[in-house]
């Protein structure tokens, strides 16, 4: 009879699959035993078992059923774990041929000693924070621990303009809290969290750099941190007042409504700061084309004039060579040639003397 093991670490993200070796009553690798199983494969190795577990029991029928004899699979890991592995065990379809065995070696489920690991990381992180606060790398992996300690899972919701994700947040959550509308209305990202008292609502944000959160408790409204007096604060209150609802949900609407219409305000303003910037930039850009365009003209007049004075330049040595040469062969001959430079040509004298 095959046997077959799995040892599972979900907390170091480790599965090993090994053989039992008949003649030494050993547990062998099985990397060391079938070099052609698919259960080296990397993929399955560093997998969460409950993603994998279909496949893996799969390639253990396929590699290792043989005939009408069952395989013995035996699980060592968490009590979570071996219930899903004995579920799929227990299909239709795998009762027959595999035999599930639970060993004595098992794991802690993490849901069980979670909360005595964030209480210790509590303890323990400030602490490193601080020595280690240099170190970038450090700070991720403790924001890491962090998240993946935390109660809270976040939901995403993304998606084109008008796509309708504030209508489907609000249906999610059971009360009309973003604005929704034909048209884009929601400005900013929100991250929505369970209040921890049925009359309590916290609204925190950023205003021109400054952090802003208040607090509406009943039918108070109360500012807990940042400026009271900014202008954003104070319309949200005289709104609220205004409106005369000290519905818990209304008085969120408002606030929310509030800051989507500052968040266009800003929007608008710089839009039109950007418009007029990009109206300088273009008289600005036509102006330096412009003037690209005179010291191209001036660089092609000056590239004339240096290549006319080398052209006048070589002729002259030209000639100077030319009139060079007619003396030296005027010597030759014996004559001696005279020219006037106020009259060229016609103040010519020609002295010629014969051989001796």
């Amino acid at each position: 009879m095959t046997k077959i093991k799995i040892r599972s670490n979900p907390y170091n993200r480790e599965i090993s699959y090994l053989t039992m070796d008949e003649a030494t009553g050993q547990w062998v690798d099985v990397r060391e035993t079938d070099e052609r199983s698919r259960l080296r494969e990397t993929d399955s190795e560093r997998s969460f078992l409950p993603f994998k577990i279909k496949e893996i029991i799969t390639i253990i029928i396929k590699e290792y059923y043989v005939g009408r004899e069952k395989v013995q699979l035996y699980f060592e890991g968490t009590q979570d774990e071996y219930s899903e592995v004995e579920a799929v065990c227990e299909s239709d379809d795998v009762k027959d041929k595999i035999e599930l065995i639970r060993t004595n070696t098992i794991l802690e489920n993490a849901r069980f000693i979670k909360g005595d690991i964030k209480e210790i990381f509590e303890r323990v992180n400030p602490v490193i924070e601080n020595i280690m606060k240099e170190d970038f790398s450090v700070k991720r992996g403790l924001n890491k621990v962090s998240q993946a300690l935390d109660d809270v899972i976040p939901l995403c919701v993304f998606g084109n303009y008008s796509a309708g994700k504030s209508t489907f947040i609000n249906a999610l959550i059971g009360v009309e809290l973003l604005p929704s509308g034909g048209d884009p209305v929601t400005a900013k990202i929100y991250e929505i969290r369970n209040s921890e008292f049925l009359d309590q609502a916290k609204i925190s944000f950023e205003f021109h750099g400054e952090r802003i959160e208040i607090s509406i408790e009943g039918k108070e409204f109360r500012v807990l941190e940042g400026d009271s007096e900014t202008d954003i604060v104070k319309s949200i209150k005289e709104e609220i007042d205004n409106e005369g609802s000290h519905e818990l949900y209304a008085m969120v609407r408002i606030a929310m409504d509030i800051l989507n219409n500052y968040e266009k305000k800003d929007k608008e303003v710089t839009e039109r700061l950007v418009k007029e910037n990009e109206d300088k930039d273009g008289i600005i850009s036509h102006q330096q084309d412009e003037l690209n365009k005179a010291s191209s003209t001036i660089a092609r007049l000056r590239d004339n004039i240096e290549h006319k004075e080398k052209e006048m330049e070589s002729l002259l040595h030209f000639r100077y060579r030319i009139y060079l040469w007619h003396i030296r062969k005027d010597y030759e001959y014996g004559f001696t040639t005279t020219e006037s430079h106020g009259n060229r040509g016609k103040g010519r004298t020609v002295r010629g003397g014969g051989s001796q």
